[in-house]
């Protein structure tokens, strides 16, 4: 923890870490690989790397904690369909 070390944060970090840890999902993703030599093309990758997180993600569809709205929004971002919009709101 040499990051937190002399903040106060540093001093509780075993009841942090009991109370906090696991209680809330987190995900990664990678923007990487996103790269290129116009927006036209830099999108298009982005697009990609969110088609390849939310396929790899797609149990979310059947979830009941999952509004319809969003699993339409979500559709369009995993079928690499989705508007600028939504790309936006999802970031």
């Amino acid at each position: 923890m040499i990051m937190f070390d002399g903040l106060k944060v540093a001093k509780n970090n075993k009841m942090l870490c009991e109370k906090w840890m696991n209680q809330c999902p987190v995900i990664f993703l990678s923007f990487k690989d996103v790269d290129g030599r116009t927006f036209e093309n830099v999108f298009e990758l982005l697009k990609f790397t969110i088609a390849q997180f939310c396929d790899a993600h797609a149990w979310l569809e059947n979830s009941e904690k999952v509004t319809d709205a969003q699993k339409e929004i979500f559709k369009r971002l995993k079928n690499g369909t989705a508007s600028m919009i939504d790309v936006q709101t999802l970031l």
